[in-house]
């Protein structure tokens, strides 16, 4: 925020204080959570650990033990194996599960819907890993802290503060200080340290592109 102050020429926080920023922060900081999911970046492509299931159970969630990552996003791949064997093998992602009466022994697809995954009922205690997209910032994000300025940490998004300290700098100057021709030039600036970040994090990884847009007052 004293990276932001300075760019809107007042390194005193006479105006953009921290309390008046915070708000504008917090929208930086998810615009450019949401642009490292949209992108799928390295940081934020995971494996959890193996969630064991018990022989019949056949749902995973927040609410189930055990449950989906905390920071878990979205789905990238499901993998299984009956418990006590060797080597995983890959799920199919199916949209829903045939209406089987039958008990399985292998299972080889599962569905997600409502934060849920289930899949067929087994007589086989399993285990499951995923590999996910996941929320780079945790438990740190502005939404589950208080509003207090020091509860917020990015320290585990490298290369990110450029990044926060143009676009909180443009969402203030813009709808604070109601400067739009600064908040243009400040955006241009911010989307620039974005391509730079999320290039960094993707080389060498060509399945994956880098997003290019322009950054809108009304986001």
């Amino acid at each position: 925020m004293d990276g932001s102050a300075a760019l809107l020429n007042d390194t005193a926080k006479t105006v953009f204080t921290y309390a008046a920023q915070l708000p504008y922060f917090k929208i930086a900081y998810d615009d450019l959570r949401l642009e490292l999911q949209d992108n799928n970046i390295p940081i934020s492509s995971k494996r959890s650990t193996v969630l064991k299931l018990i022989a019949g159970a056949h749902i995973i969630s927040y609410a189930t033990i055990p449950a989906l990552p905390v920071d878990f996003v979205e789905i990238i791949a499901v993998w299984a194996k009956n418990t006590g064997t060797d080597g995983f093998h890959f799920l199919e992602r199916k949209s829903y599960l045939a209406p089987v009466s039958d008990v399985q022994t292998q299972i080889y697809e599962y569905s997600y819907r409502e934060q849920t995954i289930t899949i067929p009922n087994t007589n086989q205690a399993m285990d499951i890993q995923l590999d996910y997209i996941g929320d780079p910032f945790g438990a740190d994000s502005p939404e589950q802290t208080t509003n207090s300025v020091t509860e917020i940490s990015i320290g585990r998004v490298f290369n990110a503060l450029n990044f926060l300290k143009y676009r909180n700098a443009a969402l203030c100057s813009e709808f604070i200080g109601e400067n739009k021709e600064r908040a243009d030039s400040l955006n241009m600036n911010a989307l620039r340290t974005l391509e730079i970040l999320l290039n960094i994090s993707i080389k060498g990884s060509q399945n994956i592109s880098t997003r290019r847009k322009k950054f809108r007052g009304s986001i």
